[in-house]
């Protein structure tokens, strides 16, 4: 009786959830549609395993203009084989408003005359699940920077990793970097620093339109407040095949990627970019039938939006940012 009193409940939840799925998706549904999910939705609390798996299904090819009433019957129902199947549903079935909101959290970024950016990256390799990175690679280390954005490109970024202090400048597909024995300086291309180029800053039209071209499946999920600000965070998987032609120096890393995801924090009021997780995880091998895995997870905070000097350029790093 209790499932279906709250199944009546979510009917009538649907009923009134129909004119928002319309402003939503754009996609006016059809009375025949309409009919259709909620007899769907009925069904995922169905006593019958086969009828409750079938429902799902014929959900999922309904595609993107039912989301709203997916995520209004997630919001009301208590039933834990609902709340599952909803839940997989819309993982599944993609979010153009989470893409369109990601897209504008980057436009804006691209936009701002400067920002205070800091950036922390660790990299480790892991045997079942058991960081050993110290015990067969040189590999584990954290790089915890910060610095400044400003708007000819340019990213200025000073911190330490595990052993040395760290100095850089980024601009136009090339980054000088301080050699931590000798304190001179290096010039070195973005292709030449591969994915660790990535985990330093997102500071060019391209670094950013490479973003945009990765993005394979997004949703909303949730919001989390980042210092003063209330967010809303985006989880997007990354399309691997895409990632290749960003990175063609390192296809053989892209191929064994069994994780690629990043999690966007949008201010809720400015959408504006606040934070970015990003997280690859690579099978870098097997000894015997023990798999390791290679795992860089970064995060990227930006703040002070406009409120920043301009970068100093020392000459020697100028003349080689300007060399051919």
């Amino acid at each position: 009786m209790a499932r279906l009193i709250g199944i009546l409940g979510l009917l009538i939840l649907l009923g009134s959830a129909l004119v928002l799925a319309e402003e939503k998706s754009g996609t006016k549904l059809s009375p025949e549609t309409e009919k259709q999910v909620k007899g769907l939705v009925t069904r995922l609390g169905s006593d019958d395993l086969q009828e409750r798996e079938t429902a799902q299904k014929e959900l999922l090819t309904l595609g993107m203009p039912i989301r709203p009433l997916l995520e209004a019957a997630l919001k009301e129902t208590k039933d834990p084989e609902v709340r599952m199947r909803l839940n997989q549903l819309l993982k599944e079935i993609p979010d153009n408003a989470a893409k369109e909101l990601v897209f504008q959290g980057l436009d804006n970024l691209l936009k701002a005359k400067n920002y205070r950016i800091e950036v922390e990256t660790k990299v480790c390799v892991s045997m079942f699940g058991k960081d050993v990175s110290e015990v067969i690679s040189e590999n584990k280390q954290t790089i915890t920077l910060s610095g400044v954005y400003q708007n000819q490109d340019l990213t200025y970024l000073r911190g330490k990793t595990d052993k040395d202090e760290a100095e850089c400048y980024v601009q136009s597909g090339w980054m000088v970097i301080r050699e931590p024995g000798s304190k001179k300086w290096m010039k070195i291309s973005n292709r030449e620093m591969g994915r660790g180029r990535f985990f330093i800053s997102i500071n060019s039209v391209q670094d950013v339109k490479m973003v945009k071209e990765w993005l394979e499946k997004t949703r909303k999920v949730g919001e989390e407040k980042i210092g003063e600000t209330i967010c809303q965070v985006v989880e997007a998987t990354l399309n691997r095949e895409k990632m290749k032609k960003s990175f063609q120096m390192l296809e053989d890393d892209m191929n064994r990627i069994n994780k690629s995801v990043m999690k966007f924090y949008l201010g809720k009021k400015d959408c504006l970019l606040y934070k970015l997780d990003t997280e690859f995880e690579t099978e870098t091998g097997m000894i015997g039938r023990d798999f390791m895995k290679d795992s860089w997870v970064t995060a990227m905070k930006f703040s002070d939006y406009g409120k920043m000097e301009p970068i100093v350029i020392p000459a020697e790093v100028k003349e080689l940012l300007e060399s051919d």
